[in-house]
């Protein structure tokens, strides 16, 4: 897990529906940041060290550092 980042990438099972990542982000008290070229992927920030905790209780199946992702990022977000 990407302790102490601001910004990761948050990664839902793909079946549980499009917009299943905006509401781990959501439930997280995170922000949208960029989304990835599949709708299960969505790069988010918060400043809380709790974030990723948050995250991984909201739901989120992976949660890693989006520089991982940067070839497969949405500029249409």
């Amino acid at each position: 897990m990407p302790r102490g980042q601001e910004q990761v990438a948050v990664v839902v099972w793909p079946w549980a529906g499009p917009a299943r990542a905006v509401e781990v982000v959501a439930a997280a008290g995170g922000t949208l940041v960029a989304g990835a070229r599949w709708p299960f992927i969505l790069i988010a920030r918060s400043p809380d060290s709790a974030f990723i905790d948050r995250l991984y209780a909201s739901g989120a199946a992976v949660v890693f550092n989006p520089g991982i992702l940067a070839g497969c990022l949405s500029t249409d977000f």
